[in-house]
């Protein structure tokens, strides 16, 4: 979890940040991937605790989106009541959480890690989430999560709904 925020805790899509060392001549960062295993009734579900940990930097960062909602907000409407010389409609808020849920379609990731800066971390208490969301038509992120791990541009592009996102490298715990 830690590991996690030092990925990038204070980025935004405007300015990239996190710790980092230098390896072979790249920048590696601290997320890491982890995955713990053990039989039925080993307390696995304590470590739900840890995710407790970051519990204040989601809130804080809920905080900013709603202030920063409640600007836009208040500026779209004195923009919609304004007939001439409006200029460029205000620009809503992207929302930003730490965490990226694993029953999440390839878009969302995509998205979710965009409006952070480039980083995340997917949290589950249970393999499976993430397992039944790469076996899926809509949710297959595997290659996402496979260049993620190397810090590896990821880009995405779709007609419909007219969005184009490159992060570079991308800090995914």
């Amino acid at each position: 979890a830690i590991g996690g925020l030092m990925g990038g805790a204070n980025g935004s899509p405007e300015e990239r940040s996190g710790v980092y060392g230098v390896y072979d001549g790249r920048r590696v960062y601290a997320p890491t991937y982890n995955i713990i295993y053990s039989g039925a009734g080993n307390d696995k579900g304590n470590l739900l605790f840890c995710k407790y940990l970051l519990n204040a930097v989601k809130k804080e960062m809920r905080r900013q989106y709603e202030a920063e909602k409640l600007d836009y907000d208040n500026e779209l409407m004195a923009w919609e009541s304004k007939k001439k010389d409006r200029g460029p409609a205000p620009q809503e808020p992207v929302y930003r959480d730490p965490f990226v849920p694993g029953n999440s379609s390839s878009s969302a990731v995509y998205r979710a890690i965009d409006a952070n800066g480039g980083w995340g971390m997917m949290f589950e208490t249970e393999a499976d989430t993430v397992s039944a969301m790469i076996d899926s038509d809509y949710g297959n992120y595997s290659d996402l999560l496979r260049k993620a791990h190397h810090h590896e541009t990821l880009s995405m592009n779709r007609v419909t709904d007219k969005v184009h996102i490159d992060i570079e490298e991308p800090r995914l715990s």
